[in-house]
């Protein structure tokens, strides 16, 4: 691994916590989001309701 790089692989390994797969809530738009793994598949997609769904997912295994 090259001096300076972070890698965000599994959520265990240091600096995993960053990644998308990490259960971490954040908002966006007014709303929160369980993790940004359910965010990021959300934002595939116009439809509302599909949105939703996503969103409401417990893990972000779920989500994707």
């Amino acid at each position: 691994m090259m001096e300076g790089v972070i890698a965000f692989t599994k959520v265990a390994l240091p600096y995993g916590w960053l990644g998308n797969m990490s259960p971490y809530p954040l908002d966006f738009g007014g709303i929160t989001w369980r993790t940004s793994e359910a965010l990021f598949q959300s934002l595939r997609f116009t439809d509302n309701d599909i949105k939703e769904l996503i969103r409401a997912e417990k893990s972000p295994m779920g989500a994707k």
